[in-house]
């Protein structure tokens, strides 16, 4: 089990979900939360010929290179001479890129009266969550966000199934008319997002 009292501050800190071709990263966000999905045929770059004859000369000056500890250059020598035929340098099948980014936005509803002496609450920013925790039971592929907030009990629920190939968000109240969010789907490049209805 994996255990956090705080949403994450960086990318490292976000819980991996995956069944091998799907994937999610949610950061616990209390007002705003990101939501990283993968998709595993997302490259950028096409598809090349690796079987480069040439490559093959130039490991044993790698080789060497290693034993002597010169990693950098090994890797550098490795970088020049381990690419596509001459012709193909431009069809690198390249790196990972994401599916999207899922980001949601939440407006809870606000305290009006509070005990005496306390302020009272009047925006958004004024919000603050108690018993906040996140985690990830390895054992059950379950990830969750749960939080205390004005009085309402919220949780978040994520998972993705490895027999139906689907991502499972799953997001509850304590109360009634308590559950009030937006949800935007982005992509940094080479994308669009159309709305039909509700869909």
């Amino acid at each position: 089990m994996l255990y956090y009292t705080a949403p994450a501050s960086i990318w490292e800190e976000t819980l991996p979900l995956g069944n091998g071709r799907l994937g999610m990263m949610p950061d616990g966000g209390v007002r705003r939360e990101r939501i990283v999905l993968n998709e595993i045929s997302l490259w950028n770059g096409s598809e090349a010929d690796y079987g480069n004859p040439d490559a093959a000369k130039s490991l044993p000056a790698i080789r060497r290179l290693l034993f002597e500890g010169k990693n950098r250059e090994a890797q550098e020598l490795m970088y020049s001479s381990f690419v596509p035929k001459k012709g193909e340098a431009d069809k690198r099948y390249g790196t990972y890129q994401i599916l999207a980014n899922l980001d949601l936005e939440f407006d809870y509803p606000l305290l009006n009266a509070k005990a005496e002496g306390e302020a009272a609450v009047t925006s958004q920013s004024d919000v603050r969550p108690v018993d906040y925790r996140r985690g990830l039971n390895l054992r059950d592929a379950l990830a969750y966000t749960a939080f205390t907030l004005n009085d309402v009990a919220y949780r978040r629920e994520y998972f993705i199934s490895r027999d139906k190939d689907v991502m499972l968000i799953h997001l509850t109240a304590g109360r009634k008319e308590a559950l009030s969010f937006s949800a935007r789907l982005s992509r940094p490049e080479r994308a669009a997002v159309t709305i039909e209805g509700n869909t």
